[in-house]
């Protein structure tokens, strides 16, 4: 589906008008628990990652319209956060990760060669972040956007989640099987890597469990995420009515 035109106006596609349904609904959501914002619940994330979703594959074909209401979301992650502003170090810790999804968002990010981006660099280096909660955040993100990641740069920080991470370590490394062109080569790179010093038996441990289980035991929970996704894309799409209508026989 390609943007459409209409008197000379361009004419959104079905993902963009999605897309700021979706936002939108973020938006009056994300800010109900403006006083909880230190928990945002789930049902909140999958709508970013649905709209993150859609900028991914759609995102091309965007005419622009969707850059206000992304600009609305990141005013609403700042003023949620204002009000810790005592503690500078926790407010930049839980806005920015938020804020970071709508930031990748943006469509401008396709103009460019999307790796090389602030926005994705800035997840990319995240993926094994010291906080647990950010780390879980920065792999739902990066599964979303894989087609986006440099596999260079982003399959060494996952093996060494592997390494000297427990929580979710074994997803590290079904998202870094997905940014490899086969099986075999991912698992060329994963007996190469060298573990961090110390974490040599952890490594060879985790590496065997994901050998026994296979690559897409540890992908389930990101491909679950997905088809979430797309299940709330679709209910928006379809539920929406369309601007003409049907002759009855």
């Amino acid at each position: 589906m390609e943007t459409m035109t209409q008197g000379g106006l361009s004419m959104p596609t079905a993902g963009e008008v999605a897309f700021i349904l979706l936002a939108r609904q973020w938006n009056e959501e994300f800010s109900a628990i403006a006083d909880d914002t230190t928990n945002i619940p789930e049902s909140i994330d999958r709508l970013a990652l649905s709209c993150l979703l859609l900028n991914v594959e759609w995102g091309h074909v965007f005419t622009g319209s969707v850059r206000e209401v992304i600009e609305k979301n990141r005013e609403a992650v700042a003023k949620a956060y204002r009000y810790l502003a005592w503690d500078t170090e926790l407010t930049r810790r839980l806005s920015w990760d938020t804020e970071l999804t709508w930031r990748l968002c943006n469509p401008s990010i396709l103009m460019d060669l999307p790796s090389d981006t602030e926005e994705v660099m800035t997840l990319t280096a995240n993926l094994n972040h010291q906080y647990t909660s950010v780390r879980f955040w920065m792999l739902d993100i990066g599964w979303i956007v894989r087609p986006w990641l440099d596999t260079e740069e982003t399959v060494p920080i996952l093996l060494k989640n592997l390494a000297d991470a427990l929580a979710r370590s074994r997803m590290s490394a079904g998202l870094a099987a997905a940014l490899t062109p086969t099986i075999d080569e991912f698992w060329s790179l994963a007996r190469e890597f060298s573990p961090p010093k110390g974490f040599e038996d952890q490594y060879r441990d985790q590496l065997k469990y994901v050998e026994e289980y296979s690559i897409q035991e540890m992908q389930a929970p990101f491909w679950e995420l997905e088809a979430q996704c797309r299940k709330i894309i679709s209910q928006a799409v379809l539920g929406r009515k369309l601007p003409f209508s049907v002759k009855k026989k």
